[in-house]
Formats: C-alpha cells, sequence, structure tokens
C-alpha cells in the first residue's frame, strides 16, 4: 500500500511492496501524488511495472543469454529463434536495456531484410516481452 506524505509544499508518494524495489516520487498536488500511486500499485499488481534502476546496467546480450538460460530450458529454441537471437546479440549486444529503442531494433530488422519483418524479426522481441512481468518480481 502507497503513503502519501506532506514534506513542505509538496505530496511524496512511496510504494513497498514484497518482489519490488521501494518506488518513491514528488507531486505537486496530493491528487497527483495518489493518482501516481494508484497506477503503480496496478501495474505491480499486473506484474507490467518495470523500475528502470534495475535493468539501467543490463545490456541486450545479457537479456537474450538469461531468457535462453531460464526460458530455452523449459522449451527449447527452433533454429530460426536461435538464429534470429544471435543475431540480435551480435549487432545490438552490447546496448544496455534503456537504450534499445525502438528505432534501433527497426534498424536491425531493417538491415537483415528489405521486406518487411518476417516471424523471424517478430520473434526477436520475445525476451523484451517476456523479461518484465517474469523477472520484475524477482529484483
Amino acid at each position: 500500500m502507497a503513503s502519501i506524505i506532506k514534506i513542505g509544499k509538496r505530496w511524496r508518494a512511496q510504494i513497498r511492496r514484497k518482489g519490488f524495489p521501494d518506488a518513491t516520487q514528488t507531486f505537486n498536488t496530493k491528487a497527483r501524488a495518489q493518482e501516481w500511486a494508484t497506477k503503480t500499485e496496478a501495474d505491480m499488481r499486473a506484474l507490467k511495472y518495470q523500475d528502470e534502476r534495475i535493468i539501467s546496467d543490463m545490456t541486450l546480450s545479457t537479456l537474450i543469454d538469461r531468457y535462453t538460460d531460464e526460458i530455452g530450458q523449459a522449451k527449447p529454441f527452433g533454429k530460426n529463434k536461435t538464429a534470429v537471437l544471435k543475431s540480435l546479440e551480435i549487432t545490438l549486444g552490447s546496448v544496455t536495456l534503456p537504450n534499445l529503442t525502438t528505432d534501433r531494433l527497426i534498424d536491425h530488422i531493417k538491415n537483415r531484410s528489405a521486406a518487411t519483418p518476417t516471424k523471424k524479426e517478430r520473434l526477436a522481441v520475445s525476451p523484451l516481452q517476456l523479461s518484465s512481468p517474469i523477472w520484475a518480481a524477482h529484483h
């Protein structure tokens, strides 16, 4: 549950929830603080919340390795997915996740294929889609 505290003329919303790092924001109004807290708590319950501090130093290569170890163990990847992940790792592996923009992914896909993205290219976002909900509760 969030706590909303008045600090001088501003309002601080703080959320402490098991399985998540503490989240704190300061606002000019109490209503904005409550609104942020309600949304953030809902995102945590839905496992959509991702504290950027957790991923600030993580590279795409690290994410792909973790995805391969954890998800690939349960259901081994086919040749196509393995090739796409390898290509991503070679091209964008050193990029930190906060710097991994849609434009960078689109450029990668364009360089791989002159046509529209194939099923293989769409598979490339699997680790990014799954990492947030699966690993958010483990930090």
